[in-house]
Formats: structure tokens, sequence, C-alpha cells
């Protein structure tokens, strides 16, 4: 089942690491979970929001990751650091 889910793991690096991540996240909202259930208190409620927001924003890395290889996403970098690069002209030159 998993090799249907992510097919060829070594084209899809970036959507593993952040998978691996999710999971760890998981794994630590469980733990504060249960912290709160045995001695409630504001700090540990605010470490679950945390945690809570940093899955939500893996599940949009995920997103957008999915589908893409390495070779992809390392393109789609080179061509926004390119867009980023000052024009030659630029350089040095302020009025």
């Amino acid at each position: 089942m998993a090799q249907t889910m992510l097919p060829s793991e070594r084209k899809y690096l970036f959507l593993r690491a952040e998978l691996d991540s999710f999971i760890g996240l998981v794994h630590q909202l469980n733990k504060t979970a249960l912290e709160i259930k045995a001695a409630p208190s504001d700090e540990k409620q605010l470490a679950f929001e945390r945690t809570r927001n940093a899955m939500l924003v893996s599940v949009d890395r995920m997103a957008a990751v999915a589908g893409q290889t390495d070779t992809d996403i390392a393109e789609d970098l080179a061509n926004v650091a390119s867009q980023d690069a000052p024009d030659e002209c630029d350089v040095g030159y302020r009025s």
C-alpha cells in the first residue's frame, strides 16, 4: 500500500521528509494532549496549539510538493533564485 501512495520514494524525497516530520508532530501532539489530561495548564495548552499549527503548515508543504520529483523542485528553486537575482546592470548602482 505504501508503494502505491509513495511510488519510488527516492524520487520524492521532499515529500517523504515532510511526511516524516509530520509523523513526529503527531507524536508531539499526542504527548502534549496526555500531559494536559494529567495536569492541565495554559503553558501546555499553548504547546498543543503550536504543534497543531505546525501540523497545518506541514500539510500545506506536503500539498505544495505532492507529485513533484526532487528534480522538479530543484528546477523550481533555481528558477525562483534566478528571478530574484539583480540584473548585472543594476549591481552597485544606486540613484
